[in-house]
């Protein structure tokens, strides 16, 4: 469809109309919002073109819309891209969210506990570590093969 209205544009100015809308496009996406001002000047400053002619590629081949105050106008195509780039980065970022909330939760198994070792662990070279090494010595040495 665009292309088709675009063949009218290009008909009465060429590639510089094509250009100019383009450019247009462009600024639209840079700002991530599918409205800019209406205003011919400061768009035809902005890409160094003629007024006349900016304004006629904005008003004559419905290429976009006009708001109702004609304060803005925007272009439906990059309303519509802009909101599905919006949506699938919703969506690429629940999956990350998702996907780093299981790495979190993920814990390494912890190593078994034997009978013989108290509920509370004793700190190292501590005088109970010792004494339970000791004990645990002198419990081998009695052991019968």
């Amino acid at each position: 469809m665009r292309f088709n209205l675009n063949i009218a544009c290009r008909e009465k100015y060429g590639l510089r109309g094509y250009g100019i809308y383009i450019n247009i496009l462009e600024l639209m996406y840079e700002q991530g919002n599918a409205n800019l001002p209406l205003d011919f000047h400061i768009l035809a400053v902005e890409m160094r073109e003629d007024e006349d002619i900016v304004k006629s590629v904005i008003m004559d081949f419905n290429l976009f819309r006009i708001v109702k105050d004609k304060k803005e106008f925007f272009s439906l195509e990059v309303s519509q891209e802009i909101a599905r780039k919006k949506e699938l980065k919703e969506i690429r970022s629940k999956s990350a969210n998702v996907r780093w909330h299981k790495e979190k939760k993920y814990q390494p198994p912890t190593p078994p506990v034997r009978a013989d070792e108290t509920a509370s662990p004793a700190e190292p070279n501590s005088e109970k570590s010792i004494t339970c090494l000791l004990e645990d010595k002198d419990k081998n040495r009695f052991a019968t093969p």
